[in-house]
């Protein structure tokens, strides 16, 4: 009894995941946020069918030589030259040309369908007890090429999505389940156990691959009881090579409303597969494009909309196309008729997809002269696809539309609640607005095109990400700083305090840099977060600093704003320093300001700038000052300790809680000692009269 014979035996009849056949190594750590972009990015796809998994009417010539009924890779395999013809496709089917082609027309990811027979170069006995099992060296060759295209499409900046197109004993009727007899016997155990086998593999070598979007774990299985239960049992062995944040999809078997549920309630990066036709059926065939162009809009995109809300915005439709049935229009329709209903058809398809989190139109091309319907190459030549299929391109808002916006939408977010009796947070409804913002310029920043697709996942995802680059620390001055640094410098420090005046932090940075100790980190030659402090015997403003260089700044502000900083919240903030800690910035080393890019706050730049301050400070405290909750929490992580707080209320009713803290917890300072020492002799004295 082989070691495919005992796994099957072992998994007949249990509902728990297959024992291993293979040893696996550990998940690998979560790809860096960077590069985990072009997962979560708005799905543009195009499906390369045809070019491993194959299909008759799209390789035609590839079929002159498969065996009848030429309707599957099985037939092919059985055929003439089966080896010999198949490599010749596999390495003339995609060109630099074609790559580039998709690329140019707005296309962002490729769907690249595979069969289990693919990996027999690298897995040979998955093809055991299964109909390909005679055919394994034909199909050996086809793993080094699976994983050139994943290469060549990654250096044109395209995500591939692996699609097991082809499960062991074909998991639907059709032939590109890799069977033509029409027969399902994928249930049986030895096929499961192939597949298991087959889908952990393909998990454990694309996990870490960042232009790996996803793996699909089959396509288009027929639905029935088991199911369900497959997809979880699975979903659970591959988590264990992949780990939670490796996108999964599945195929909603033709039942969209069920599947959309199953997905939503999971928490981990599983995604929805539907495929959307209009062309099989009696009903479709009689409606022209324009009229399944209106059915789509106006009827359709309701159940689509709920669909998508059920599956928390994950779901994508992983097949489409321009094809319509010929006998919707009388015969002598003229072509150019027929595209313009093709065109119509299209426009609402895109229209009606860009709500989800994408698509994938089928397919790239065929061999055969003409077919604008299913190839989008013919399309794209017969305007029925557009030029590019980016509806929108995006670029970095100016200076100021971030705090705009946010105002905005806190004051909608107050004066709803202040009519509906609620009870609001608009302080965390601000940081998660602006949050929200800064992560959507994440994607706007990669490419000018690219959005956020996966929203609902994106924001579940770790906040404990680390970035796997090594972070750089250096100390810059007036006299050595680029005029880029010192820019990036001023910005980063807008982005993080959420400040419109480029006046006021540019006095902080070139004031830092003249008279203070400036640090900035740096990743992968970066400029991406900085700190500037004042040392012990020293103030931030010192003298006639303040009068001189920074009140000028505010003054240009309106006037009600000016009026309130000089006359209420520096003076407030003045004295709830001094009565916290006396003289805490003058005999401290305290930072002054820290600042990371939005688009890296979570990943180590700022405890970085720390600890490698507090390597070099000896015995004396370090202080800082915080009004958020968030950063709070990360200073205290890092051992600092509130030693005072008062809340100051901004002119707009933002509430602003400011923080004293101190590393260690208990520092002091010589004044407070002082003041500590006169208050128990007074203490004293009074109790002795």
């Amino acid at each position: 009894m082989g070691l495919f014979d005992k796994l099957s035996n072992k998994i007949k009849g249990t509902e728990g995941p297959a024992p291993e056949a293979f040893s696996f190594p550990p998940p690998a750590p979560p790809i860096p946020l960077e590069h985990s972009l072009i997962r979560y990015r708005k799905q543009r796809g195009i499906n390369l069918g045809s070019w491993f998994t194959t299909e008759n009417w799209l390789a035609t010539k590839l079929y002159e030589g498969a065996v009848p009924p030429k309707g599957s890779d099985y037939d092919l395999a059985r055929g003439a030259n089966p080896k010999e013809a198949m490599e010749r496709h596999w390495d003339t089917w995609m060109a630099e040309t074609d790559w580039q082609w998709i690329k140019d027309r707005g296309f962002n990811t490729v769907r690249l369908p595979i069969g289990y027979y693919h990996l027999s170069g690298v897995l040979p006995d998955i093809l055991k007890g299964t109909e390909y099992e005679p055919f394994a060296d034909i199909y050996s060759g086809a793993w080094p090429r699976i994983l050139k295209a994943v290469e060549t499409a990654a250096s044109h900046g395209l995500g591939v999505l692996i699609d097991f197109h082809a499960a062991p004993g074909a998991q639907n009727e059709d032939g590109h389940s890799g069977l033509s007899n029409g027969k399902v016997n994928f249930w049986k155990p030895n096929n499961l156990a192939s597949t298991s086998i087959a889908l952990r593999f393909l998990a454990s070598t694309f996990n870490s691959n960042p232009y790996v979007v996803g793996l699909e774990l089959l396509n288009e299985p027929k639905n029935n009881d088991q199911l369900q239960g497959w997809y979880e049992r699975t979903l659970w062995e591959v988590r264990q090579v992949a780990g939670q944040e490796f996108p999964i999809y599945v195929s909603d078997a033709w039942d969209a409303q069920w599947y959309s549920s199953f997905v939503g309630k999971r928490d981990d990066f599983v995604v929805l597969d539907h495929h959307l036709y209009r062309c099989f059926d009696a009903a479709d065939r009689a409606l022209t494009g324009p009229q399944h162009a209106d059915k789509l809009r106006n009827e359709f995109s309701g159940t689509f909309a709920h669909w998508c809300g059920q599956a928390r915005g994950n779901l994508v439709v992983g097949e489409w196309s321009a094809g319509l049935d010929d006998s919707c229009l009388p015969a002598s329709t003229p072509a150019g008729e027929r595209d313009a209903h093709k065109r119509a058809w299209v426009a609402a398809q895109l229209e009606v997809y860009d709500r989800c989190a994408g698509y994938y139109f089928w397919t790239l091309k065929t061999d055969r002269d003409w077919d604008a319907g299913w190839s989008a190459y013919n399309a794209g030549q017969a305007e029925i696809l557009p030029a590019s299929v980016v509806r929108r391109a995006f670029s970095a808002p100016p200076q100021g539309a971030r705090e705009a916006a946010t105002q905005q939408a806190f004051d909608a977010h107050v004066g709803y609640w202040s009519q509906h009796g609620g009870s609001p947070n608009p302080n965390a409804f601000a940081d998660g607005f602006r949050r929200g913002w800064d992560d959507a310029l994440l994607f706007v920043h990669a490419d000018g095109v690219s959005e956020l697709g996966f929203v609902s996942q994106w924001a579940r995802r770790p906040k404990t990400h680390t970035l796997t680059m090594s972070i750089v620390i250096r100390q810059v001055s007036d006299a050595n700083v680029t005029a880029d640094e010192r820019a990036l410098m001023i910005k980063i420090l807008i982005d993080s305090f959420q400040t419109l005046n480029n006046a006021l932090m540019s006095c902080v940075v070139n004031h830092g840099l003249n008279k203070k100790e400036a640090w900035i980190a740096e990743l992968d030659g970066r400029l991406v977060g900085l700190s500037l402090w004042s040392g012990p015997g020293r103030e931030f403003m010192e003298g006639d600093e303040f009068e001189r260089l920074f009140k000028p700044v505010i003054e240009m502000l309106p006037s009600a704003t000016s009026d309130f900083l000089m006359n209420v919240l520096f003076p407030q903030q003045m004295a709830f320093y001094n009565e916290g800690v006396p003289n805490a910035e003058l005999e401290w080393w305290f930072c002054e300001m820290l600042g990371v890019d939005p688009r890296y706050q979570g990943h180590g730049v700022g405890t970085a700038l720390l600890e490698h301050k507090a390597a070099s400070v000896g015995d004396v405290p370090m202080g800082l000052s915080t009004q958020s909750k968030e950063t709070l929490k990360f200073y205290e992580k890092l051992g600092y300790k509130v030693r005072a707080d008062h809340p100051f209320t901004l002119l707009n009713g933002y509430v602003w809680h400011d923080h004293l803290l101190s590393c260690p917890g208990d520092a002091t300072t010589v004044e407070a000692e002082k003041r500590n020492k006169a208050a128990a002799e007074a203490a004293a004295a009074s109790a002795s009269r």
